[in-house]
This record gives structure tokens, C-alpha cells and sequence, in this order.
């Protein structure tokens, strides 16, 4: 894996994709965030077949993994329990929707139950 020389961006990504460990590590980071810590060996390296499968394209690597079996497990229901900025973050990166006014989050933090005060120093 050893590889020297003048890359540029693309050619670099290529270089990390092409390393066997790209696909496995990035599949469990995102099954991590998604599913549950601490997936099997032999999970890791079917999603990481999948990842390698579709090219990296993460759109259909993620659609493949909301509907997997093991996704909707036992094991995986609510395994993950998000703090109210991990979902309000999440889903304004996930929709399609521009991003609202401060007002508009701090008001959804609200009806979360968190309280806090922006202040503004000079």
C-alpha cells in the first residue's frame, strides 16, 4: 500500500478507497452511529461487502442497511437513544429543507425539553 508521489484530490480518495480496510472501517462507523456498538466480525465485512458493492455511493449503501434484517433487529431497536442536538443536527442534515432561523431551533429544543440562553458577548 505504499504509494508515493504528486496526488490530487481524486486520485488520492482512490488510493484510500482501493485500501482493504477502507470499506470495513467506514461500515462500522456508520453501523455504530446507526445501529448498535460493537457489530460481529462477519456483520462487518457483509456491510462492508455491500459498501464496496455500490462504489461508495453512501445514498444506496444506507438505503441497503435501514433495510437489512439485522438493522431491524431486536437487537438494534432502540439501541441508540440521541440527545436532542444529535437530532435536531441529524435531521436538518438529512432533510431537504433549508436550515431555520435560530429562533425556529431553539424553540424545537423547547418543545424537547431543553432549556438554555444564548447570549451575545461584545
Amino acid at each position: 500500500m505504499d504509494q508515493t508521489g504528486n496526488w490530487d484530490g481524486d486520485q488520492i480518495i482512490d488510493i484510500i478507497l482501493t485500501n482493504p480496510r477502507c470499506a470495513p472501517f467506514v461500515a462500522t462507523r456508520i453501523w455504530r452511529f446507526f445501529a448498535y456498538e460493537a457489530p460481529a466480525p462477519q456483520l462487518v465485512e457483509a456491510l462492508a461487502s455491500d459498501l464496496r458493492n455500490v462504489h461508495y455511493q453512501i445514498r444506496l449503501f444506507m438505503k441497503q442497511l435501514f433495510a437489512s434484517e439485522e438493522f431491524c433487529s431486536v437487537k438494534s431497536h432502540n439501541s441508540q437513544i440521541k440527545s436532542p442536538a444529535q437530532f435536531v443536527v441529524q435531521a436538518l442534515c438529512t432533510l431537504p429543507i433549508p436550515i431555520p432561523d435560530a429562533d425556529v431551533i431553539q424553540y424545537a429544543f423547547r418543545q424537547m425539553g431543553v432549556r438554555f440562553h444564548f447570549s451575545h458577548r461584545t
